[in-house]
């Protein structure tokens, strides 16, 4: 999974608007226009009632037998974004959407009352005296500044072995998925994986070639990340 390099966000304060955020898509616009058609329609109509409708056989068949005529066209979900600020699950508050794709969301997610575990990781709850999936003693560690949110209806398009977080791999060379899980903030159930996130460069955005002493300084941190993958099964 690709992550796009975040830009440079503000530190102001966040407010929490978890139980507005499905009002927060609504068009008051929209709203107002169908309003006034509404009015425009009805006025049109002759003071006598609706006008006469001319309904085919098949139609009033269908009528007949109680059944429910079905729409020509039924339109698919839209991956809608999250709002600013919106809390999900009461543990990340959305600072800003850095990708959209039919399949996926990313955000930068700013966590809410929670402590780093020094041993793998993860996040828990600011009160746990033990760390939540590898029941470490949590010393109150800080968690990173954000962390980088990805957002999907399915859950393979984050993960594709979910069970490799029981695995605890945390190494400072892999980008590690510190949380995973569904939530539904409105709609169908969306799927969430959480990454820590790691300082870096794309190989695609360096010039060609490299100092010979820094190309050796990568091989030896894939070496080191490579021998932790093994020795973890």
């Amino acid at each position: 999974m690709e992550i796009p390099s975040a830009d440079a966000l503000s530190d102001e304060g966040v407010t929490v608007l978890a139980d507005s955020a499905p009002e927060a898509f609504v068009d008051p616009d929209i709203d107002g226009m169908a309003a006034e058609q509404a009015q425009s329609a009805e006025a049109a109509l002759p003071e006598t009632g609706t006008p006469d409708l001319q309904e085919s056989p098949a139609e009033v068949e269908r009528a007949d037998l109680g059944q429910t005529v079905p729409l020509s066209s039924v339109d698919r979900e839209e991956l809608t974004a999250l709002p600013a600020n919106a809390v999900v699950t009461g543990k990340y508050v959305v600072q800003s959407q850095l990708h959209h794709s039919p399949e996926r969301n990313l955000y930068r997610v700013a966590p809410r009352r929670q402590q780093k575990c020094g041993t793998c990781g993860r996040l828990s709850s600011i009160d746990a005296a033990n760390c939540e999936h590898c029941t470490a003693v949590l010393q109150k560690e800080a968690p990173a500044e954000f962390y980088l949110m990805a957002e999907s209806f399915y859950p393979e398009a984050l993960i594709q072995d979910p069970t490799l977080m029981d695995l605890r791999l945390y190494h400072p060379n892999l980008v590690p998925v510190v949380d995973f899980f569904n939530y539904t903030p409105f709609g169908k159930t969306r799927y969430y994986a959480v990454a820590e996130p790691r300082q870096g460069v794309r190989l695609s955005q360096l010039s060609l070639p490299r100092p010979a002493m820094q190309v050796f300084g990568w091989a030896l941190q894939l070496a080191d990340a490579l021998n932790y993958l093994h020795t973890r099964g």
